[in-house]
């Protein structure tokens, strides 16, 4: 549909005969397909996916006397912002995709001059572009149903993850998002392993009769900095005897200590 559309769009073209202020769409279509148009950007469980949103500073629509919704719906923002900055001289908010830490398929959303484009890239952080002057990045043609992956892509996805990097290189370890962080770890380790801090969490004490559930209970994660690192200690532990030999059993720390006397 999109190469026969392509090939023969300028036929579709007819120039008007008196000026037009504005912009003036004709269609003729059957009864049928106007109801499902006004559907599509009227109806209240339809709205999410309406084509008028992403226009809210751009148009002001009206379809038989209702005001259709043209803010950006809710999945294409960060559920948790963290940083918003400009790109190219547009305006980018980064932050992670959700609260809880999944990952999403559209880690990046465009809005090309009021048109909503998502990015199909896997991340559990999640980028918006509002592009409002230039053209920081390339929109298929002519349906501009994607974004093509190319170097100004590259560019855009190697700005956020670098904005990450200065931010939680630049944050208070005690202002930093733990999950963010840690979600940070998991998708760019490479700078995740420059960064001056890194989460650990205290194990919760386990008694002598409780649940063997409870053995690998931990307290909420914590941000620290490697400025003034705690002492560590390995989940997996062996125990080294005075000969040389090691016990095949591994320890957490409760039972390292126990095992050593020390518990």
């Amino acid at each position: 549909m999109d190469l026969q559309y392509a090939a023969g769009w300028a036929d579709n073209l007819i120039q008007s005969c008196f000026p037009v202020p504005g912009m003036a769409i004709g269609v003729m279509c059957s009864k049928a397909l106007t109801e499902q148009l006004v559907n599509a950007l009227t109806d209240v469980w339809q709205s999410y996916r309406s084509p008028a949103r992403g226009y809210y500073d751009l148009l002001n629509i009206e379809i038989n006397d209702k005001v259709v919704d043209t803010s950006v719906q809710e999945d294409a923002m960060p559920s948790v912002p963290l940083i918003e900055t400009s790109y190219q001289n547009n305006r980018l908010v980064i932050g992670l995709y959700g609260k809880e830490g999944y990952a999403t398929q559209h880690s990046i959303w465009v809005n090309f001059f009021g048109q909503m484009i998502p990015v199909d890239q896997y991340s559990r952080f999640q980028a918006y572009l509002e592009v409002r002057q230039g053209r920081p990045i390339n929109p298929m043609s002519p349906s501009r149903r994607g974004i093509i992956k190319d170097e100004a892509l590259n560019r855009l996805c190697d700005f956020i993850r670098n904005s990450l990097f200065e931010y939680f290189s630049r944050t208070p370890v005690e202002e930093i998002d733990p999950l963010a962080l840690m979600q940070f770890y998991h998708d760019f380790p490479e700078q995740a392993s420059k960064l001056p801090c890194l989460v650990a969490a205290r194990r919760k004490r386990y008694e002598s009769g409780d649940d063997v559930s409870k053995i690998t209970a931990l307290f909420a994660p914590q941000v620290l900095s490697y400025e003034n690192p705690p002492l560590l200690l390995a989940d997996r532990v062996r125990v080294v005897r005075e000969d040389g030999t090691v016990n095949s059993v591994e320890y957490g720390l409760h039972t390292f200590l126990q095992g050593n006397g020390r518990g």
